[in-house]
């Protein structure tokens, strides 16, 4: 299990992944998708036409989802996570940036950020987080599940569009709003080589071993920060929410009513607006 010690070296050590990712617009600015667990890029296809109208908009599948590569190797810790986004940072040379992760992609955020403020600062402009994982927390079934031994790779056996429906209707608050598309679109990388591994050994190392010590590090994050949650979220509750909002010294929190853990998704007009507000005000 990664600590912070580790992420430091990882983030040293020229990663063999490329990460696949997407860029739309031409902004000065540049906004950085990083998705949550289970997922990928493809939970921002409603966000990415208003934004990049003034924004560079990248968007980036995490290493074992959507079309990143899907090795079936033991590194899939949220620091390697983290090491991998920064690489791809400096690699592109990206400057007057904005990340922006949703829920597990929150905590690899917050640990990207934690890094730029001690190492390279200039580089962050401001951060924004989608009912981001942040501090230790009982743990939704789906992934409770897979972090089983024998029960994780047992669940190979059960259909990936199965399984796809049934975390996002822990997701969702209205599961009206999940279409076959995106049960589809979520779906195919975990039947591709490598796909169930890597979501099973990401669910395992989701947790960092040093989690309380990082967390009270949030402090240090003092660029601005955008928290938006789901006022009904049953996966992170909104407590996590402010307590975030509490921990870090220049945030503000929006909350958006009839709206589980996936604003992006269930609202995506709402969090258009709350992003826009942000970003012109900062």
């Amino acid at each position: 299990m990664h600590t912070w010690n580790d992420f430091l070296k990882l983030t040293d050590e020229l990663s063999d992944i490329n990460l696949y990712h997407e860029e739309y617009g031409s902004g000065e600015e540049t906004l950085i998708f990083i998705h949550g667990f289970g997922v990928s890029l493809y939970t921002w296809r409603r966000l990415v036409r208003p934004l990049s109208e003034q924004f560079k908009v990248i968007l980036i599948d995490l290493k074992g989802f959507g079309k990143s590569p899907k090795p079936e190797d033991k590194h899939y810790s949220v620091y390697l996570q983290a090491s991998l986004l920064v690489q791809f940072i400096k690699r592109q040379d990206i400057k007057k940036m904005t990340i922006v992760g949703h829920s597990y992609g929150g905590g690899i955020s917050l640990i990207a950020s934690l890094y730029f403020m001690n190492r390279d600062r200039e580089r962050l402009k401001r951060l924004i987080l989608l009912d981001s994982v942040a501090y230790e927390q009982v743990l939704p079934p789906f992934v409770h599940i897979l972090r089983i031994p024998l029960v994780g790779r047992a669940s190979v056996l059960i259909p990936a569009r199965v399984q796809v429906l049934s975390m996002m209707k822990e997701a969702y608050l209205d599961e009206k709003q999940i279409t076959k598309e995106a049960v589809s679109a979520y779906s195919k990388p975990l039947d591709e080589p490598g796909g169930r591994h890597a979501i099973i050994e990401t669910a395992r190392q989701m947790i960092p071993a040093d989690l309380d010590k990082l967390s009270r590090r949030y402090g240090e994050i003092d660029i601005p920060v955008l928290i938006v949650w789901g006022l009904e979220d049953s996966i992170i509750p909104l407590q996590f929410g402010e307590r975030l909002n509490n921990d870090l010294p220049d945030s503000r929190l929006e909350i958006i009513k009839n709206c589980g853990h996936a604003p992006q998704e269930e609202k995506p007009k709402e969090t258009i607006r709350i992003f826009i507000d942000f970003l012109n005000s900062h």
